[in-house]
């Protein structure tokens, strides 16, 4: 585990929540979609949701696998 990383991503977290930048804001949930909290319970959207249907909109019906980047933990 690389700690300096770790280090430098929480100096930034204390550095951004002390001036709220990135706060959330009643006004921002107007653009969040919801999932239901059975959803939330069981850590995945069902089939017939209308958001996994926007998440999914511009991708192909035959498309198995979604693009992981493992690489990216590796800068914490």
């Amino acid at each position: 585990m690389n700690n300096q990383g770790w280090i430098h991503y929480w100096r930034n977290s204390l550095a951004d929540a002390d001036s709220a930048k990135g706060a959330l804001k009643k006004q921002d949930l107007k653009n969040y979609v919801r999932a239901t909290t059975d959803e939330f319970k069981e850590g995945k959207l069902k089939p017939e949701s209308t958001l996994l249907e926007d998440l999914f909109r511009n991708e192909s019906d035959t498309q198995t696998a979604v693009l992981d980047f493992p690489d990216f933990a590796r800068h914490f």
